[in-house]
């Protein structure tokens, strides 16, 4: 009987694209908003799946994955850290189908990476899709929050402006408070300035709505996933990021409608 399983690992070249493969595909995971415990569960069935490695460790919280293995008495271990974090659930399902596949044998080692390489480039259709997403949220959040259609069409607006602006400043890699606080302030001038246009507009229903977007439900729902599991670090590291990512939101806001207020 033919078994399931056909990786082999014949020598450290081997094991070091095992190793490589491992690595990148809990990244890429960890990147796109994948919850901790199956980022290290996805890296281990990757590693197990090959007869040879033994002694397999993994640990990831939402910054770094570490990985160990042991091949024929020699240790293999290699650490990857993450600057940023997004959130695309298409690119999880995708590593998890990719793990899948791996795990049945279906891509060697060589196409396996290839594969990973790949997928780890941003591909631009993808800023399309979170730029209309951010646009779909914010409209509809102002409608469900009461506004006119006025209101509906300015968050629109105000959500195409303040998008394309941090699709640029992401590029600059500030951190993600800053980041956040600065999309804070992006909303609250351009809701303040339709002013001008529209004397009747609720500016704070479409501040809210066009702040939707950018709060961190999936990230605090993740991060109580992963305490749930037992993953405490991670779960604590996304909460307390959670939580500064809704402050800068907050911070930002204000001081534009602030200094409206004052002047008013």
């Amino acid at each position: 009987m033919e078994e399931k399983n056909q990786h082999k690992i014949y020598n450290s070249k081997d094991a070091m694209n095992l190793l490589e493969i491992a690595s990148l595909a809990g990244s890429l995971m960890i990147k796109n908003g994948a919850e901790i415990y199956r980022v290290e569960d996805t890296a281990e069935r990757i590693l197990k799946s090959v007869k040879e490695v033994g002694e397999v460790d993994v640990f990831a919280t939402n910054n770094v994955i570490i990985i160990s293995f042991n091949v024929n008495d020699e240790i293999f271990t290699n650490v990857k850290s993450v600057k940023a974090r997004s959130n695309n659930l298409n690119a999880i399902n995708y590593i998890n189908s990719f793990s899948r596949n791996f795990v049945e044998g279906k891509y060697s080692f060589k196409q396996s990476l290839d594969i990973l390489h790949k997928k780890e480039k941003i591909e631009s259709i993808y800023d399309f899709k979170k730029i209309f997403g951010t646009l779909l949220v914010s409209f509809f959040y102002t409608a469900m929050f009461k506004g006119s259609i006025i209101d509906c069409f300015v968050s629109l607006i105000v959500a195409l402006l303040v998008s394309i602006i941090m699709r640029a400043i992401e590029k600059k890699k500030l951190g993600y408070f800053l980041e956040n606080f600065i999309s804070g302030i992006l909303d609250s001038i351009f809701a303040i300035s339709f002013l001008i246009i529209f004397k009747n507009l609720d500016i704070n229903i479409v501040i809210i709505g066009t702040m939707m977007p950018y709060l961190p439900g999936l990230l605090i729902a993740n991060s109580v996933r992963d305490m749930m599991s037992g993953d405490l670090n991670s779960g604590l590291i996304g909460s307390s990021t959670a939580i500064l990512t809704s402050a800068a939101l907050a911070f930002g806001v204000s001081i534009p409608l602030s200094i409206y207020l004052r002047l008013m």
